[in-house]
């Protein structure tokens, strides 16, 4: 790829690990070494919003936010989820605690919830 093909970049707060996620016009990304979800324009770049999810420490966010039924969910390292709306309005609705560590991505199969913590696979749902 040549620099004639960049639209955007972003040079400070882009994540390490977790993935971004595209959702209509909006990217976003949580910086895993300060713990600060962000909201962007996907076309421009702009930052449309930045919130701080927990305390800030290095290497806190190992999985990639999901996006279900208009909410977004940042799972951190110590397996607290962080549940946002999605932009324009992007604020924190809730936080839902595993009580144990959780590096992994959640699965989301049938209605149902599924993390991998560091000892046990949690499923949350309906039955």
């Amino acid at each position: 790829m040549t620099a004639s093909h960049v639209v955007w970049t972003s040079p400070k707060g882009s994540p390490f690990v977790p993935s971004p996620l595209l959702a209509g016009e909006y990217l976003y990304t949580i910086n895993d070494m300060v713990s600060i979800a962000s909201v962007h324009n996907a076309k421009t770049g702009e930052i449309l919003g930045q919130l701080r999810l927990g305390e800030a420490r290095r290497e806190s966010f190992s999985a990639s936010p999901v996006i279900v039924e208009g909410k977004i969910y940042f799972t951190n390292d110590d397996g607290e989820t962080f549940v946002l709306s999605t932009a324009p309005d992007f604020k924190l609705l809730h936080v839902n605690r595993l009580g144990a560590p959780t590096l992994a991505s959640p699965a989301l199969v049938g209605g149902r919830w599924y993390f991998r913590t560091d000892g046990y696979l949690v499923c949350i749902g309906k039955k």
